[in-house]
């Protein structure tokens, strides 16, 4: 069984993720992304493939380069910093609110020197179409 599995908002189907974009039942529902794993744990990586568990993609896609393996986006230039809120969170009643932050913030780390969520969206975007 695959690491996640899609479900269908409509009819409540469950099916593994064959890249379709709707669902048997013809009702035009839209699929949630319905993971094992309860808990977030992102790896050690400093890429975007920290997040790797929690992306709806199998591996990341390797091309052989003269009988080497290289993962495409593994230099990736960019990192999120997900941290704990702890006066908002409290502010909406809320005890587990993490936010995300993509941008520049070197004091915490995070290097997203483009500044745009795009640069996210792409790596696991072009895996799923090759």
């Amino acid at each position: 069984m695959s690491k996640y599995l899609l479900q269908c908002l409509s009819c409540g189907a469950k099916i593994t993720d064959n890249y379709t974009l709707d669902c048997s039942c013809g009702k035009g529902g839209f699929f949630r992304t319905v993971y094992q794993q309860k808990s977030f744990n992102p790896s050690s990586e400093n890429t975007l493939w920290r997040f790797q568990e929690w992306l709806p993609v199998e591996k990341p896609a390797s091309v052989g380069s003269l009988g080497n393996e290289k993962q495409i986006f593994e230099g990736y230039p960019g990192k999120t910093v997900v941290y704990k809120s702890v006066y908002l969170g409290k502010e909406l009643g809320l005890k587990n609110l993490f936010i995300a932050f993509n941008g520049y913030w070197p004091e915490k780390n995070a290097k997203i020197v483009t500044g745009t969520f795009k640069g996210l969206e792409a790596p696991p975007t072009i895996r799923r179409a090759i």
